[in-house]
């Protein structure tokens, strides 16, 4: 699926958050909407980034894309999507694993204020 179809497939509802799991080949982009959740996978390369980067600003998204900070395979999408004006954090995914399970409070506030 690329980035068009992506978007299109959202409609205008409100995109409330956008989190995006980072593989060597693949990226997993999880969509929560007001009254749905979506998961769909784009290719982890340079011209999808961008597709999905122009997408997203066509359609007026503001909010913060979370990503998983994989080694250097997030490098592509992070610095593409920063370029194109989109709020971009990176999460550790070992924060993330302890703030899942409430080993560590600190880093689980810490983990939930970048969301």
């Amino acid at each position: 699926m690329n980035a068009k179809t992506i978007i299109k497939t959202l409609g205008s509802d409100e995109i409330l958050a956008i989190g995006i799991d980072v593989s060597k080949a693949r990226l997993t982009i999880g969509v929560i909407n007001p009254r749905r959740e979506q998961v769909f996978s784009l290719s982890n390369e340079h011209a999808s980034v961008t597709a999905l980067a122009q997408a997203l600003c066509a359609g007026d998204y503001g909010g913060k894309l979370v990503l998983e900070s994989t080694g250097y395979y997030h490098w592509c999408a992070a610095v593409g999507l920063s370029q194109a004006g989109l709020d971009v954090r990176l999460v550790n995914p070992l924060m993330a694993s302890i703030s899942t399970n409430g080993r560590n409070p600190a880093r689980r506030s810490t983990y939930h204020l970048l969301l």
